[in-house]
């Protein structure tokens, strides 16, 4: 069974990698492969964007980037043309290889519907919590204004149209307990559905 947890920023995705891989599951997560993707494209990122996006060593300042892309649609349209063709091709990889050795995993993508890979996947689980706490979390791990938090969500798919299209969905609004215990009902149900042979 292929799965996918996907969710806006700071809604839980590396906790829950954390507890998947507990479980048993390997891991592909997009945003490494966003990373060295960033960097094998840095000559046709430094031509879009200039110096702008670069560190002072001339690597890509995915900080940076970040609010570049965040504060403009068009430019972050120019990024995801340079990027998702080889994040969505190393996803594919990746997955064809855990799929040949017969290891159960689990993709972790921020993107999963806007880079068009949920079609890809037999189950899509989301993680969400309320505007308001996402934006305390941003500010308080990134340290930056509530107004720039709140840019990086609208840039976002919305969350409620996530919650449509979703299979599943974690409330990580609570303490990591409970999020835990979501997790681990939601894993376990669909493990024991790819071993009885009722998934895919």
């Amino acid at each position: 069974m292929k799965i996918a947890v996907t969710g806006g920023i700071c809604t839980g995705k590396t906790f829950a990698a954390g507890i998947l891989e507990k479980m048993g599951f390997d891991i592909i997560d997009a945003d490494i492969i966003s990373r060295k993707a960033a960097g094998e494209k840095k000559k046709q990122i430094a031509e879009c964007f200039g110096e702008r996006c670069l560190s002072p060593e001339g690597r890509v300042d995915r900080k940076k980037l970040a609010r570049i892309v965040f504060y403009s649609a068009e430019d972050r349209k120019a990024l995801e043309k340079i990027l998702h063709p080889g994040i969505i091709s190393a996803v594919k990889k990746e997955m064809g290889k855990y799929r040949a050795r017969k290891n159960p995993f689990v993709v972790i993508a921020p993107l999963i519907y806007e880079t068009g890979l949920g079609n890809m996947f037999d189950k899509i689980v989301l993680l969400s919590c309320p505007e308001k706490q996402q934006i305390d979390r941003i500010v308080e791990r990134e340290k930056i204004s509530r107004q720039d938090a709140l840019k990086i969500i609208r840039a976002q798919m919305p969350d409620a149209e996530k919650r449509a299209r979703a299979d599943y969905i974690i409330d990580t609004s609570k303490n990591r307990d409970e999020t835990e215990k979501q997790i681990k009902c939601i894993f376990g149900q669909l493990f024991k559905e790819a071993v009885n042979g009722k998934g895919k």
